[in-house]
């Protein structure tokens, strides 16, 4: 199929521009997706603008060509390598064929060879980053075409398709769901305290409890006696306790410190020391788990800030009075100044003015509610506008209200949108132009939608009616209500497709055409839910079909009239000349009226295959032949037992305009062989031959009988016959040439006449 680039492109698995084009489409997670209703619309307004049974949205993946929305052909997935669609990805834009069974790289597929499908016309689903991953294709089980409108309507509704997967995307890329880091706070389980008595001037431990030697593990002989500081090593510790001590020694002394254990290990303890007697009653806590939570913490608190100042979406932080705590990076790109630069500035100096209130009246909400979303215009620090789309959330912390808010930069979406309703807006101008509007009724709540080119057409004001199917039937003839009404009757049970064409007769009284297509959608019991479809106004078209059949009924008449004329006027014309045949002697003017009599024949068959056939330019010139010979026979007296005559004819098609030149040719030659080539009784054969060659035709009539005598120039011949015959052929733009050999043979060639219409009509035209 194919060289064997296109089979590795076909097969998806070679070049790395393929490669590149397969990453883009997994991008969009588009594949084996549910269907959806907004791909389903375009494929049936793509099938009906383009006036096809089929619409489709492929995608090309490795080795499979699979559809997100099916319209008129419910196959979802096929092999790549029986796609048409492969091709059409190759293309700049779009790919059209009129009939793939001409197509030597398509016809043998085996859809084709059943004629499912003929016509094929597809355009290119592009990314965003230029590559082509899918089409959005229509097509036929006939052959057919585009014209430049439906062409350029295929393509809109293309870039549609692009603007919604674009959207699918950005919705899949909304920013995750950002759960709150939890703090850990890790505190002393079981934790023992452990109790000093010290010499307050000496610092000497004097004694211990056992949960030292647990804690710390050394035991308590080995402790009393040494000095506090000989585990508490820290200047500021001493320097602290003595100040405590020189102002009174009153309150308890708090002092977290690091304690040397056995083994060298550092534990750290919250010290707390009170003074009795000149001794220090030392209480110490084992926080070392505390303090490595905290570190912990800390650390857990540093990698909380990083994560939300590179968060993908905006982060913010304000307080009850609206100033502003934090904010991430991204609105520090957006708004170009650091967060150190607006700590406790009011949020609202931040809002672009129009969005004030409703910046004021969501935050209002997040009080109250524990929860507000909005949309509001943030001011650049360069005075941009810039729309972000925000959620906030109340936050309480030590009976003080926050607002934590976090939300994203709607830009591109913006922009996305805006270009999307430009191209909705170009699809209704389209419908406008061609005078098609949708609708959709909603069968169970009886609820039926126009869009606005329906009230157009119909001629009605959509702020002054409530469209229904009842005013609908009000607006038709009573045959047209009958039916419609049948057929709603029938969307009930198993009618599927509306195709319907009907009057309607506006408010102003003026009567219309219109041509409605629907098609019922089914819940899963199966049950009618609702119909979508589209009107178009066909009063034109219909008015130029009622002008078509007056023209054809005219014509009729008038070939009935003309055939009826030709046919009495040769009749009266034979009848005239037979009785000159019975009022004369004279065997010469006899023979010239009897031939005259058999071209007269040969005018009036042909004048009545042609009335019969009621085609011009297709005369069946075997069949026609054949009455001829007939006709021959019956007039010419020769014996059959003597003279053979044998016709060789092909079916052949011919104009008016060369059938009647070749009848009279073939009679005259016929006719000349059987009367000329055997005198005085001799035997013969008389044979005619007519066949087409690459556009040209062969007539041949040979005998062999005795031949010309003499020298005769069929240029300029003396006889009335052979005149006649010269006359036609150079009618015909033929040749003609003639060998002697063994009888005579005659042999014109003339080129065939394809003409068609009018130019098939001009020897009636010239005769009459």
């Amino acid at each position: 199929m194919g060289s064997n680039k296109e089979k590795n492109i076909v097969n998806g698995n070679s070049t790395p521009e393929e490669k590149r084009r397969l990453r883009e489409l997994h991008r969009y997670n588009i594949l084996d997706t549910p269907d959806e209703k907004e791909f389903d619309d375009l494929t049936k307004v793509a099938a009906y603008l383009c006036g096809v049974k089929s619409a489709q949205i492929n995608f090309l993946d490795y080795d499979r060509q699979w559809s997100k929305s099916c319209y008129g052909w419910d196959v979802q997935e096929i092999p790549r390598d029986e796609s048409v669609c492969t091709y059409t990805i190759q293309q700049d834009k779009y790919l059209v064929i009129n009939d793939l069974r001409k197509a030597p790289r398509f016809k043998e597929y085996d859809f084709v060879k059943d004629e499912d499908l003929l016509f094929y016309a597809g355009v290119n689903l592009t990314s965003s980053r230029g590559y082509n991953i899918g089409t959005l294709c229509v097509f036929d089980d006939e052959p057919g075409d585009l014209t430049d409108e439906q062409l350029e309507s295929l393509q809109v509704l293309a870039s549609d398709v692009e603007s919604k997967l674009e959207l699918r995307l950005k919705r899949e890329q909304l920013i995750e769901e950002h759960k709150k880091l939890q703090k850990t706070a890790t505190f002393l389980h079981n934790s023992a305290d452990i109790m000093l008595i010290v010499d307050s001037d000496t610092l000497e431990i004097e004694e211990v409890n056992e949960e030292v030697e647990k804690v710390i593990g050394y035991r308590s002989n080995e402790i009393e006696g040494t000095l506090l500081t000989d585990y508490i090593n820290k200047e500021d510790f001493r320097n602290q306790l003595s100040d405590w001590a020189f102002q009174g020694a009153e309150e308890r002394f708090i002092y977290e410190t690091t304690f040397e254990s056995r083994g060298d290990h550092r534990l750290w303890f919250e010290i707390s020391v009170t003074e009795n007697d000149g001794k220090y009653y030392v209480t110490g806590r084992d926080i070392t788990d505390r303090k490595k939570a905290e570190q912990d913490l800390h650390k857990q608190k540093l990698l909380t800030e990083d994560i939300i100042r590179h968060l993908p979406g905006i982060f913010f932080l304000i307080d009850e009075e609206g100033k502003i705590i934090k904010w991430n990076n991204n609105l520090e790109g957006i708004n170009k100044r650091k967060e150190e630069n607006v700590i406790s500035e009011l949020y609202h100096n931040f809002i672009f003015g129009e969005s004030r209130d409703a910046a004021e009246q969501a935050l209002g909400e997040v009080f109250q509610t524990g929860y507000s979303r909005t949309e509001i215009n943030f001011v650049s620090k360069d005075g941009q506008k810039i729309p972000l789309l925000l959620s906030g959330f109340r936050y309480r912390l030590d009976d003080y209200n926050y607002v934590i808010g976090i939300g994203i930069d709607v830009t591109e979406e913006k922009k996305a949108l805006k270009e999307l309703e430009d191209k909705e807006e170009k699809l209704k101008e389209a419908q406008r132009i061609a005078s098609l509007g949708s609708w959709n009724w909603n069968i169970s709540e009886d609820k039926l939608v126009w869009s606005d080119q329906v009230y157009d057409i119909l001629g009605l004001n959509k702020e002054e009616v409530d469209p229904t199917v009842d005013m609908l039937l009000g607006m038709m003839p009573e045959d047209d209500r009958q039916e419609l009404v049948q057929i709603i009757e029938g969307l009930k049970t198993n009618r599927e497709i509306i195709d319907f064409e009907h009057q309607v007769q506006k408010n102003d009284g003026t009567e219309i055409y219109v041509h409605e297509r629907g098609k019922v959608n089914r819940d899963k019991e199966g049950n009618s839910v609702e119909v979508s479809g589209t009107i178009q106004d066909i009063t034109e078209r219909k008015k130029a079909e009622e002008k078509i059949k007056a023209a054809l009924k005219e014509k009729e008449v008038l070939l009935a009239e003309v055939h009826h004329r030709v046919k009495n006027n040769l009749a009266v014309i034979n009848s005239m000349l037979q009785l000159e045949i019975f009022n004369t002697e004279n065997r010469e003017l006899v023979n010239i009226l009897s031939n005259s009599q058999m071209r007269i024949k040969s005018m009036a068959l042909i004048h009545e295959m042609l009335y019969s056939s009621g085609d011009f330019a297709n005369i069946s010139f075997k069949n026609y032949l054949g009455e001829l010979m007939e006709s021959i026979l019956d007039t010419i007296t020769f014996d059959p037992d003597e003279i053979e005559l044998e016709m060789e004819t092909e079916e052949l098609n011919l104009t008016i305009n060369q059938s009647i030149p070749c009848g009279l040719i073939a009679n005259e030659l016929i006719t000349n062989a059987i009367k000329h080539a055997f005198p005085n009784g001799k035997s013969g054969k008389v044979r005619f031959k007519m066949t087409e060659k690459e556009g040209v035709i062969h007539l041949v009539v040979a005998d062999n009988g005795v031949g010309v005598e003499g020298d005769i120039d069929f240029s300029s011949p003396d006889t009335l016959g052979l005149t006649l015959v010269n006359t036609l052929k150079d009618q015909l733009n033929g040749q003609l040439q003639v060998n002697r050999e063994n009888g005579t043979h005659i042999h014109i060639i003339f080129p065939k006449d394809d003409s068609k219409g009018s130019s098939a009509n001009i020897y009636l035209q010239q005769d009459g």
